[in-house]
């Protein structure tokens, strides 16, 4: 049976090759389509869709390396849910965890199985 996970011993050896390397530890996930993308653009076409606007001015909170740790003093300003998308394909290309396609696939299916939803499940009930 072919595998479709790709193995992050072979992307680890790679990053190290070129003087890359990433201090995340994670288990080997399927590469295709990438999972954080899909969750992500789904949420994102979710609160658009909510507050009825592309321009939703998102803020997400996160750690900061640089104070001490259990912190969230980082914050990341997402105007539309595209920025946050993008944001998304990018971080986990540079982090070494999926490929470009197999994240703008899984932003895709996201927002496709989202305005799906939107469309056939969540309705008013007036």
């Amino acid at each position: 049976m072919r595998s479709y996970c790709r193995s992050l011993d072979t992307a680890d050896r790679a990053r190290r090759a070129v003087g890359l390397a990433t201090s995340l530890s994670h288990a080997e996930p399927p590469e295709y389509p990438a999972a954080h993308g899909t969750i992500t653009s789904a949420m994102a076409e979710v609160f658009s869709s909510f507050l009825g606007t592309e321009r939703f001015n998102l803020e997400i909170h996160g750690f900061d390396a640089a104070v001490p740790a259990g912190n969230l003093n980082a914050v990341h300003h997402f105007e539309m849910p595209n920025d946050l998308r993008n944001e998304i394909i990018d971080a986990r290309l540079w982090a070494g965890l999926h490929y470009h396609f197999s994240s703008v696939a899984g932003v895709v299916l996201g927002r496709n199985v989202a305005k799906y939803d939107l469309k056939h499940a969540f309705q008013p009930l007036n």
